[in-house]
């Protein structure tokens, strides 16, 4: 394995063109500087978990950071979802279509990356097909989203661990094969289907297949508590039965799942998400590992994002979580934006008895008939709560909003 018996190496979370918050991660928190022209540590490595592009304000500055780092050892990396998405994007299969639909979704989310790019794409996917699937090197393990053994033992059998062979990235591209089924799971993570119970995505897109939280091992394990996004008030009887990483097994680090804690937890003692959704107000989360088989919470570094003030309760709101507060006479403030752009974000308050009231970023209030009507949570939405100071100003944090 490339990291042979290092074991001083700080694992960072999904990045999502980040760019200033992973200088502050690197620099102010982890002691990292440019002395050799590229960002190092006089006794550790970087090893990152994958996902630098999509969705933040600046990609290119964040490839720019890490590409140099990784040529030259300072770091290492495996390949997310997106960078997985963005070859097949940009690569064409034998009946001459792309191996990734230009669709308006799939462009939606890739759009930010195309700006950013633009000429030098072609040179960051070359690059991007060359990145690990997984990293084992008996001490730990890496993968972007899910740890699957008999998946791995298939690559490892197979000679396979990056997407530069045209003929197994065709077939990863291919429902139905082999290959589909594994980096499916491996860079996205399993799914179960529960029917007639949907939920919004961060991305609003409606679901109805929900990310199961695979370290848990059980079988009965409620939905609520063992799949994410499971909607708190759609208690269901159906069950999960999951696998699980066993507690004997090296530590894993993975990133993908937007965690929503406002602090970075442990999964279990060897297991440890690095996603904390810097990319919606969360942070950029590193795990600074020792050597340890025993993960500790102290050992965790982060920055908050700068994508304006965070929301206090990050909790995003349903209609009727809405609904329920008005009854009781409260106000409710919330930030809301539609589907993937966020040109479209809004303040809104919810008043009692008076109706809604908007404040689109122009220091102005419009008032919305009092009796309108939410809109209903399967279209394509996000509403996060604000507090009544971050609602005031919110022609503030629009300016900084991306």
């Amino acid at each position: 394995m490339i990291l042979g018996s290092e074991t001083s190496i700080d694992f960072i979370g999904d990045i999502h063109g980040h760019a200033e918050e992973l200088d502050e991660l690197l620099r102010g928190k982890l002691g990292y500087n440019n002395s050799k022209g590229y960002l190092s540590h006089p006794t550790r490595k970087v090893l990152f978990v994958g996902d630098f592009i999509d969705r933040g304000p600046r990609i290119k500055e964040v490839l720019e950071m890490v590409k140099p780092m990784i040529d030259n050892r300072a770091a290492y990396t495996v390949i997310g979802n997106h960078e997985f998405n963005a070859i097949c994007y940009w690569t064409k299969g034998p009946d001459g279509n792309y191996l990734r639909e230009h669709s308006e979704k799939n462009e939606g989310q890739h759009s930010r990356t195309i700006e950013a790019l633009g000429a030098d794409m072609q040179h960051y996917i070359e690059w991007f097909k060359t990145l690990p699937i997984y990293i084992d090197n008996h001490a730990f393990r890496v993968v972007h989203a899910q740890w699957k053994p008999e998946y791995i033992n298939f690559l490892q059998q197979a000679g396979l661990n990056n997407f530069t062979d045209l003929n197994f990235l065709i077939r990863t591209t291919t429902r139905g094969t082999p290959e589909y089924t594994m980096i499916d799971c491996l860079l996205k993570g399993e799914e179960v289907h529960i029917a007639d119970v949907s939920f919004s995505d961060k991305d609003g897109n409606v679901r109805s297949a929900y990310r199961t939280k695979w370290w848990l091992r059980g079988s009965d394990l409620p939905c609520e508590q063992s799949l994410f996004e499971f909607p708190e008030q759609k208690k269901s009887n159906l069950t999960v039965n999951l696998e699980g990483y066993a507690n004997i097994q090296p530590p894993v680090f993975f990133g993908h799942y937007w965690l929503k804690d406002n602090e970075p937890l442990l999964q279990a003692e060897n297991v440890c998400c690095l996603d904390f959704s810097v990319a919606k107000f969360g942070n950029l989360v590193a795990y600074r590992w020792n050597g340890e088989q025993q993960l500790i919470p102290e050992n965790f570094h982060s920055v908050h994002s700068r994508a304006g003030i965070v929301p206090s309760r990050f909790r995003q709101l349903s209609s009727a979580d809405i609904y329920e507060r008005l009854g009781r006479g409260e106000t409710v403030y919330l930030l809301h934006w539609v589907g993937m752009s966020h040109s479209d974000e809004f303040a809104l308050k919810f008043e009692p008895g008076n109706g809604v009231w908007v404040n689109s970023g122009d220091d102005k209030l419009y008032q919305v008939a009092p009796n309108t009507k939410l809109a209903n949570d399967t279209i394509n939405l996000n509403r996060y709560e604000l507090t009544r100071e971050e609602f005031e100003h919110f022609s503030q944090l629009k300016k900084t909003f991306y």
